[in-house]
């Protein structure tokens, strides 16, 4: 855990408690204060977030998936009840403009394990020199405490949307064959835009696809970056060098280990 005076463990405490305080009524799930968060990344990302000191939050339409925010209305007998007539007007409009909706929120997404795993460092490394970053629930949002924006950490939903489901929560819901991502996201509505969007302002309507794709949210990185795991395809030049740039930008406290998956397992040797 990131070493934390009496004093910052009481705001990381506190921002916790204001943030499931806003997180819930919105319908998101909150990880617990410890859980274990995992980034892996390639090098060249790594030196990018520590020389901006930011963490970049992708526009969710960027995402590979191009599933990401889509969710089309039920059928008929599905929707009943009270509130039936305007769950199904909510679900038509998230169809109808999920498309331009989608564009107004950004994600940065965490892989939610106790452990490492070898499906995501097969998933995200496309060389063999890749790392993970390892940090807890509390790290990630006692980090982001200087961010202006008032951002959101709930894990993603691998199901059907159901009736009436918000943009919001439909952005953080994933088809069920990603189950394995185990994802948490840290998610950012830029509610100016889509105002201005629904007030049918000219340049934001015919401009939303220039708007950014990536916000960058200031990051306390000496607070974030708990431990970090080297690839177990890397060279054994990688584990020093990534020493050395965690080094120079003033991480030199945190822990770099090497991938549980590395070496060959240890046979005993024979005699003679």
């Amino acid at each position: 855990m990131a070493t934390r005076t009496t004093n910052q463990r009481k705001v990381a405490n506190r921002l916790i408690s204001e943030h499931y305080a806003r997180a819930t009524p919105k319908g998101l799930k909150t990880p617990n204060w410890n859980s274990a968060l995992w980034r892996y990344v390639d090098l060249p990302k790594l030196v990018s977030i520590l020389a901006s000191n930011a963490l970049p939050l992708i526009r969710v339409d960027k995402f590979e998936d191009k599933w990401e925010g889509f969710s089309a209305p039920l059928s008929e007998n599905e929707y009943c009840g009270f509130f039936a007539k305007n769950q199904k007007e909510t679900d038509l409009e998230r169809f109808e403009r999920g498309e331009q909706l989608r564009k107004f929120y950004y994600a940065s997404c965490w892989h939610l394990s106790n452990i490492e795993s070898d499906a995501m460092w097969k998933l995200y490394m496309s060389g063999n020199e890749g790392l993970a970053i390892r940090t807890t629930y509390q790290s990630l949002i006692y980090s982001l405490r200087k961010a202006p924006q008032e951002f959101l950490i709930g894990n993603v939903q691998y199901t059907k949307p159901s009736a009436g489901l918000s943009m919001l929560l439909t952005c953080m819901t994933k088809r069920q064959p990603f189950i394995h991502e185990k994802e948490v996201r840290v998610i950012w509505h830029d509610t100016d835009a889509e105002q201005a969007y629904r007030n049918n302002d000219a340049d934001s309507v015919s401009n939303t696809d220039a708007k950014p794709a990536v916000k960058q949210f200031p990051c306390d990185f000496k607070q974030l970056i708990e431990e970090v795991y080297i690839s177990p395809k890397a060279g054994a030049w990688f584990g020093p060098a990534v020493r050395d740039l965690l080094e120079k930008y003033k991480l030199k406290g945190v822990e770099v280990n090497q991938s549980v998956l590395s070496g060959d397992p240890p046979w005993p040797k024979r005699m003679g």
